[in-house]
């Protein structure tokens, strides 16, 4: 009976201190100010705070912020892919370069004409 009762003691005290810093978290948060680097996501009745940049998906019925791995991950990849098309740009204006270039030293082989 012991064990049952300290079992209940200690759900209590936990659930009194989650209660309670909810409680303060709204009351800061109830201006609307949302601190820097975070976002606020709407998800059905719900106002979640997240990281900027950070995916949210429900799993279930429990809803899981993106890992720091895995946000990481996909900044790499976004990273990567636009160092590619950049490269792919430079290329390109590279023989636009080189095009005008060969054009300026036809222009300048020409004899003028009077």
């Amino acid at each position: 009976m012991k064990k049952i009762s300290m079992s209940a003691l200690i759900i209590g005290v936990v659930l009194c201190a989650i209660y309670a810093q909810a409680a303060n978290n709204g009351d800061e948060n109830k201006g609307g100010e949302v601190p820097p680097g975070m976002r606020v996501e709407k998800v059905g009745d719900l106002k979640v705070v997240l990281p900027q940049g950070a995916g949210l998906r429900k799993k279930g019925d429990v809803l899981v912020v993106e890992s720091t791995a895995e946000y990481a991950a996909q900044k790499f990849i976004e990273v990567d892919n636009r160092l590619v098309k950049l490269e792919s740009e430079k290329d390109n204006l590279r023989r636009e370069i080189d095009k005008i270039k060969e054009d300026l030293n036809d222009i300048k082989r020409r004899p003028l004409s009077h």
